[in-house]
């Protein structure tokens, strides 16, 4: 029980060290950077901390197919969680089992963040 909390805990601080590395001189910022990190995985917050621009170029307005995007992030975020959540706590003999339903709610919460990072801050 002690190595996965050891574990578990070398795995965060990887991904704060990482995430403060390479978003500290873009636009999505260190919080997010450990976000993505946390809920999607090390490499997938890398991937989106990339993406982002530098923190000097400045934005031209949001395009609709951005705005569409986040929001089906945001849909389709929303409609993994909650069946995530309904297979966690009220189907006890579904087939999946309850590591599965976890990494599925992980994952739904990183793709409900990514939708809120760019419906909110439009990049």
């Amino acid at each position: 029980m002690s190595d996965n909390i050891i574990v578990s805990l070398f795995y965060f601080l990887i991904i704060i060290l990482i995430a403060y590395f390479v978003g500290k001189n873009r636009r999505v910022g260190i919080f997010w950077s450990i976000f993505f990190g946390v809920f999607l995985s090390p490499i997938g917050g890398i991937i989106i901390t990339l993406s982002s621009s530098k923190k000097a170029i400045i934005y031209s307005p949001r395009s609709k197919m951005r705005i569409n995007l986040s929001n089906a992030s945001l849909f389709l975020g929303a409609i993994l969680l909650l069946g995530s959540l309904f297979y966690l706590f009220v189907e006890n003999n579904s087939s999946m089992s309850q590591t599965e339903n976890i990494r599925n709610l992980w994952v739904s919460i990183g793709m409900i963040g990514i939708g809120v990072y760019t419906n909110y801050t439009g990049r």
